[in-house]
């Protein structure tokens, strides 16, 4: 990826983490080795990224040392779909340098099974790692795996088709909307629309709007 995109996409991602004054402060759970104790280092800072490390996956002795008072630490051999059925986990990041065929499937299919993003840095080792695209976490660029390869392209036609239903629906109702809009604005004064918080997916907390 050409660097003026990469820093151009960086840019936009941290200025809309500033706008939302994380609000949905992301949950992680990070797989990391000796060699990436600065990305780690830089994920702890929870109120400057609006990210939460809730679970440490490692073997490393002077990764135990170091963090044991901001996050829960767990060898490499945990068992990582227990930790996903106790917390809500949104993105597994693997700040490692290598993994091996049989951790990576693993991990794929856990993923796959709760809803979570895979993401791992870029010079992680392994030939089976299908990138699906990049994101941007304490200004440390990563990949996206794809975790379920087989039905991308479906996946890809059902989006674009709920996508496209959506906006034809929006169409053929935003004339009722706007009356009800204007009903409203017009029986009593304050905003036509109110924001409601909601738990979502595995705890998942979201917002939805409705008119008042």
């Amino acid at each position: 990826m050409p660097k003026k995109t990469k820093t151009l996409s960086r840019s936009l991602l941290n200025y809309r983490l500033q706008a939302h004054h994380y609000v949905d402060i992301k949950k992680l759970m990070v797989i990391v080795d000796e060699a990436h104790l600065d990305m780690l280092d830089e994920f702890m800072h929870k109120d400057k990224w609006g990210v939460q490390v809730l679970y440490v996956i490692t073997d490393c002795p002077i990764v135990k040392s170091m963090f044991q008072s901001n996050s829960r630490i767990y060898p490499l051999k945990a068992n990582i779909r227990r930790l996903l059925r106790i917390d809500t986990i949104d993105e597994i990041v693997c700040c490692i340098s290598s993994l091996s065929d049989e951790f990576l499937f693993e991990l794929t299919e856990i993923s796959h099974q709760y809803g979570v993003s895979l993401l791992f840095q870029p010079d992680l080792r392994n030939a089976k790692a299908i990138v699906s695209g990049f994101t941007y976490i304490a200004d440390y660029f990563l990949f996206v795996m794809e975790t379920n390869p087989k039905r991308c392209a479906g996946f890809a036609i059902k989006s674009l088709v709920e996508k496209l239903f959506a906006y034809i629906a929006l169409l053929l109702l935003s004339p009722f909307l706007l009356m009800i809009a204007a009903l409203i604005k017009l029986d009593s004064p304050g905003p036509v629309l109110f924001k409601q918080q909601r738990v979502g997916l595995r705890g998942r907390i979201f917002f939805i709007y409705k008119f008042r």
